[in-house]
């Protein structure tokens, strides 16, 4: 099973409705329902490879799974925050800090190796290693 086939398994199993959808400004988006669900709506037209729908997949349903969702109409609520939990799940979930640490110790040092082994972009592992020596972590 694939990294895309597992998000989208996790997407399903969390009824979490994902929507082929005309958007080519956003690309992707999740959207809170009021009764707290959500739904998420990609635009496949506008998406140039598999691992880049991987990360935005990714990225929408941490929004979802972890409810990091910001009111536009509030001036207390920091958007920036919102997508800080959702970048963070996504990382996570696609480049974990013990498969990366695996992966290192057999090593696969340079980036872009680690990004080919996890099916993951390049920038996405940079932004994990970075995560994760900030919380020493690796």
């Amino acid at each position: 099973m694939t990294i895309l086939d597992e998000l989208y398994a996790l997407a399903d199993a969390e009824d979490i409705q994902v929507l082929c959808w005309d958007l080519p400004a956003a690309r992707c988006l999740a959207v809170q329902h009021d009764g707290g669900g959500c739904s998420i709506g990609i635009d496949p037209m506008y998406i140039d490879s598999y691992e880049e729908e991987a990360e935005l997949l990714a990225h929408e349903l941490g929004h979802c799974i972890t409810g990091s969702f910001y009111n536009r109409a509030s001036p207390l609520d920091v958007r920036q925050k919102h997508e800080n939990h959702a970048d963070y799940w996504m990382i996570t979930h696609l480049a974990p800090a013990d498969k990366l640490a695996r992966l290192m110790d057999q090593g696969q040092t340079e980036a872009w190796q680690l990004a080919e082994s996890l099916g993951v972009s390049q920038s996405l592992v940079e932004k994990a290693l970075r995560l994760y020596a900030s919380k020493s972590m690796l």
